[in-house]
């Protein structure tokens, strides 16, 4: 399961904002393969107070301050990243997957 979170000021225009609120109005038409992820989109009014209301998002707001917004995040739970998923978040870096089974097979 992968929770995709959007933090952004409550003003904030930006046409990735407006794919992402798409994606969210629209989850069916991600597909099975990704049927595991849920989008999160958190505003920041100029109070700093996070709508709709969240305790975990608030503190980690908190924590960061409102200067570093807009904020994405992802979290994957019980997992980690595959090699594909590590490696979209680093332009231009390839990282291959290592398989345990391939050891197996050569000993």
């Amino acid at each position: 399961m992968t929770d995709i979170i959007y933090i952004i000021p409550d003003d904030y225009i930006d046409n990735r904002v407006e794919a992402f609120t798409f994606l969210q109005e629209n989850s069916g038409m991600l597909g099975k393969r990704n049927e595991n992820r849920t989008l999160y989109l958190f505003k920041v009014n100029s109070q700093g107070i996070v709508t709709p209301e969240n305790q975990k998002i608030q503190q980690i707001l908190n924590g960061l301050g409102t200067i570093n917004l807009p904020i994405a995040i992802a979290i994957k739970k019980e997992e980690l990243f595959t090699a594909n998923e590590l490696s979209s978040l680093f332009e231009g870096l390839d990282i291959q997957e290592y398989d345990d089974s391939d050891e197996e097979t050569n000993n």
